[in-house]
């Protein structure tokens, strides 16, 4: 016995009827968003926003470090070490200019909030001897004097 097309039908109104009533119970605040008031929708209903925050952020991220890899790697941009170099020194000259021309204010200023130790004890650094290297003999001289450093770093151990 196949149901017949008007008893499908009747199931599915009376489905669709008890769907509608046990809607009609959850009050409408819940799943629909007010006019005036999104601060009081409840975020535990609203899903995926911080996902979407999230990913338009991430998104921004890709965007300028690739556009910084593409300016980077143009070559038109590219720059060579003294180009950089004279680059840097232009903008000291201007910083210097700049603080000449702010005048003594500026200068006591900026001393005053600089923390100045002036104990010289800790200015005076020890530096280890330099001694020029001496010029490289052929591989068994060195090898010698290798072994020789060995045998000197065993005993000195003992």
């Amino acid at each position: 016995m196949e149901p017949s097309i008007e008893n499908l039908t009747a199931s599915l109104q009376k489905h669709a009827q008890i769907f509608d009533e046990l809607l009609s119970l959850i009050p409408p605040k819940f799943y629909l968003p007010e006019d005036g008031d999104k601060k009081t929708v409840n975020k535990r209903f609203m899903k995926n926003t911080k996902k979407d925050t999230a990913d338009k952020q991430k998104d921004a991220e890709r965007k300028t470090r690739a556009a910084a890899k593409a300016e980077r790697l143009d070559p038109d941009n590219f720059k060579t070490v003294q180009d950089l170099q004279s680059k840097k020194l232009e903008q000291e000259n201007a910083k210097k200019t700049k603080s000449k021309t702010n005048g003594k204010n500026a200068d006591h200023a900026r001393m005053s909030k600089m923390d100045i130790d002036l104990d010289d004890s800790s200015s005076k650094v020890q530096e280890p001897e330099m001694t020029p290297m001496v010029g490289a003999g052929s591989i068994s001289e060195l090898k010698e004097k290798l072994q020789e450093r060995i045998q000197n770093l065993r005993q000195k151990r003992k």
